[in-house]
C-alpha cells in the first residue's frame, strides 16, 4: 500500500476509488424508464397522488425524530404508525402507486426499502435473486476494477426490474 501513497495495510472506499482500484455501481432509470414512470403517474387520480405525498411526508417527517433519527438499520425507520398509515394506504391502493414509490426512492430515501420490502418484494423474490445474481457475476470490470455494490442500487435494480415486467 505504501507504493500506492497510502502508509497502513487498507485503503478506504474513496481511497480506492480515487486510485482507480475500485468503482461504485451507479444505478439510475433511463430515459425510456422516467417516461414510462411519468405516464403512470400521469394514470393516478390527483386525489390519490395527493394522499401519497402526505401520508409518504408524513412518514419522512419520522425520520429526523429521535430514537430514529440516529438509527442506521433501514429496517428501524418502519416502526412508526405513520409507516403502517402509509403501508395500509399503499396496499389498498395496489400497485397504480407503485411508480410514486419507485421515483421516491430513486431521489434518495433509502428508508423506502422498507416499503419494497413488505408490498413489492415477497411475491417478487426472484427479480432481487436476479439482481444479486448478476450483480455477483460482474464483481470485476475488464480491466480488473472491483465493482461495489450498494443497497440502493440493488433495490433501484429491483424497482426496474418491477417497472419493466409488471408496468406497460
Amino acid at each position: 500500500m505504501a507504493a500506492l501513497g497510502i502508509n497502513r495495510p487498507i485503503a478506504t472506499l474513496d481511497e480506492s476509488v480515487n486510485l482507480g482500484l475500485t468503482k461504485v455501481n451507479e444505478v439510475s432509470y433511463t430515459i425510456d424508464e422516467k417516461t414510462k414512470l411519468a405516464k403512470h403517474i400521469g394514470k393516478i387520480p390527483a386525489i390519490v397522488s395527493s394522499e401519497f405525498t402526505a401520508k409518504f411526508e408524513n412518514w419522512r417527517k419520522t425520520w429526523e425524530m429521535e430514537p430514529t433519527k440516529y438509527k442506521s438499520h433501514t429496517r428501524d425507520f418502519a416502526k412508526s404508525d405513520e409507516y403502517k398509515v402509509l403501508i395500509d394506504f399503499c396496499i389498498q391502493q395496489g400497485k397504480q402507486v407503485w411508480p410514486l414509490l419507485f421515483t421516491s426512492f430513486n431521489n434518495g430515501n433509502l428508508p423506502l426499502v422498507n416499503v419494497f420490502e413488505d408490498l413489492i418484494y415477497p411475491d417478487r423474490k426472484s427479480l432481487m435473486d436476479e439482481v444479486k445474481m448478476k450483480n455477483e457475476s460482474n464483481r470485476y470490470t475488464a480491466d480488473g476494477t472491483y465493482v461495489v455494490y450498494t443497497l440502493d442500487g440493488e433495490w433501484r435494480e429491483f424497482c426496474k426490474k418491477v417497472l419493466q415486467r409488471e408496468f406497460e
